[in-house]
């Protein structure tokens, strides 16, 4: 598992590596900056997401309770901030299509569902606080 975690992190990583050479050297495209912004913020909280988790897995298999806690809750809450800022990257994406008339609005899913999925990504943020004690470690709880 922690090595599966550390490919993960590797690929979030070279994600984002590949979008800025893209972006800047091969295509010209005018994107959005809240594009640019959401897709690397993405890559970036999936691979802290990662760093965390495997944190939390190595201190799992040794036995520290404490540590494990410790470092399961910013993991989550990383790795819903990231699901956070790829729908949020996909939907700035599917507007920026039906602003240029490049597809009908029937076959933009993300921008149609917008409201709903950022809803839902917001539950998912407070539930990744509230489940990986988040609360406990910000109010000094043990």
């Amino acid at each position: 598992m922690k090595y599966a975690i550390y490919l993960y992190f590797l690929w979030a990583a070279g994600k984002m590596a590949y979008f800025y050479y893209y972006k800047k050297f091969e295509r010209k495209y005018s994107y959005r900056k809240w594009y640019v912004f959401s897709h690397g913020g993405s890559c970036l909280m999936l691979a802290v997401a990662c760093f965390c988790a495997a944190l939390s897995f190595d201190a799992w298999t040794e036995g520290i309770e404490r540590t494990k806690y410790f470092w399961m809750g910013p993991s989550l809450f990383t790795f819903a901030l990231g699901a956070f800022f790829f729908f949020e990257s996909k939907i700035a994406l599917e507007e920026e299509k039906l602003r240029r008339g490049e597809q009908p609005l029937e076959a933009l899913h993300y921008y149609r569902d917008r409201y709903w999925i950022r809803f839902r990504t917001i539950l998912a943020l407070l539930s990744a606080i509230l489940m990986g004690g988040g609360v406990f470690f910000t109010l000094g709880i043990s």
